[in-house]
């Protein structure tokens, strides 16, 4: 049976009394989790992972050492942390998010680095630990491995209470996030033929919602939702000039799309995060899948104009052009937001395209110059959800 000392009691006993009072301040407004917006989720699901790697780093040492752990001193303890520790949470980490770091020296004082204000109120979850610990055992300040840290097993569980003060305030922050952070998606479409005389419309209201599992690798944004599309003829193309040749075009030929109805659009990835450069404003990726719009293109004109109609997408392929895709082809990223533009819209995505790069008219006709396949307006607003 493995014999517990006088002092690893008492080291016990404050570890549990300093975790205790740190999870307590969560409950004081000075100690909010409201501190992190929606952009900082994805900081926070790296500080997580990081917080998980570094735990068991330490819980492995711990029971690599058994009952004869090595002696504690600032070289043992800066070899330990970098050789051990902080591998483990490197390989856990998540290049590109915002991270802080703090100290807390022996004369009690807390410093802290951080470029956002969640990730300076995690790292003060994690130094209110050992502040604490510094305060509890003042014979120890000037040298806090004399007192407190005798062995590293000490400095391990002290750095593990920390962590596990972090994570709570992490969790926290991440369930009232998931909440708080879902996206209600306004959708509204309006594309023009270039080469065939059709008008299109689309909108679409759907939701996306984020799901933060406890304590668990996070899962992207996710929504299903419906696009309802009308597709209309334009009209024969006017014929404008001399009246007297106008008279004489009596053969005017053109094509056009129609159609209506519904299909589907849906979220199938999306992430929010903070700029890791200032002024770390927000970003916002949205994977869209887009489905397939049913139309008839036909072409119209005079009876020798006429040919049978063709069944083909018209707003659905428009749209889908000169877009990234991703995983499919109908799979198409939209980023580059608007945060903020106007009171209660949290992004905006605002697209006038010509579904693709202009190509020149064939023939005779390239003397009008390149030409896109459609005049697209699109925009999209994003607003958080009320719970």
């Amino acid at each position: 049976m493995q014999q517990v000392s006088g002092s690893q009691i008492m080291n016990r006993r404050w570890l549990l009394a300093v975790i205790g009072l740190a999870l307590l301040s969560l409950d004081n407004p000075a100690w909010s989790e409201a501190t992190c917006e929606c952009a900082d989720m994805a900081d926070l699901m790296n500080r997580e992972a990081e917080e998980r790697a570094a735990i068991q780093a330490y819980q492995d040492a711990l029971t690599q050492w058994g009952n004869s752990p090595p002696a504690a001193n600032e070289t043992a303890r800066r070899d330990f942390q970098q050789n051990t520790v902080q591998p483990a949470i490197n390989q856990a980490t998540t290049q590109g998010t915002n991270k802080a770091t703090g100290e807390t020296d022996a004369a009690c004082r807390t410093t802290i680095t951080a470029a956002t204000s969640c990730m300076k109120e995690v790292a003060a979850q994690h130094e209110h630990v050992h502040a604490g610990a510094c305060h509890d055992q003042p014979s120890a300040s000037l040298n806090p491995f004399a007192g407190r840290h005798a062995t590293l097993a000490d400095y391990a569980r002290e750095e593990i209470a920390a962590y596990q003060a972090e994570a709570a305030f992490v969790h926290a922050s991440l369930v009232n996030l998931q909440a708080d952070c879902q996206l209600q998606i306004d959708f509204e479409s309006h594309i023009r033929g270039t080469t065939e005389a059709t008008d299109s419309k689309a909108t679409s209201r759907l939701d996306a919602s984020i799901s933060a599992p406890d304590h668990q690798p996070s899962v992207s944004y996710r929504g299903q939702g419906q696009l309802d599309y009308e597709t209309k003829d334009a009209g024969p193309p006017k014929v404008v000039g001399d009246r007297m040749l106008a008279k004489l075009a009596t053969t005017i030929c053109y094509g056009a799309s129609e159609g209506s109805g519904r299909t589907s659009l849906d979220v199938i990835d999306g992430e929010l995060w903070r700029s890791n450069a200032p002024p770390y404003d927000p970003r916002l990726n949205l994977t869209f899948s887009v489905g397939a719009t049913d139309e008839t293109f036909t072409i119209k004109g005079p009876r020798q104009c006429r040919q049978k109609p063709v069944k083909r997408p018209f707003w659905s392929d428009r749209f889908i052009l000169g877009k990234t895709a991703t995983t499919a082809q109908n799979h198409i990223l939209i980023d580059d937001w608007t945060f903020n533009p106007r009171p209660g819209v949290y992004a905006e995505k605002v697209i006038n395209s010509t579904c693709g790069p202009a190509a020149a008219l064939p023939g005779p006709f390239a003397a009008y110059g390149p030409v896109g396949a459609c005049s697209e307006r699109t925009t999209i607003l994003v607003r958080l959800k009320k719970r």
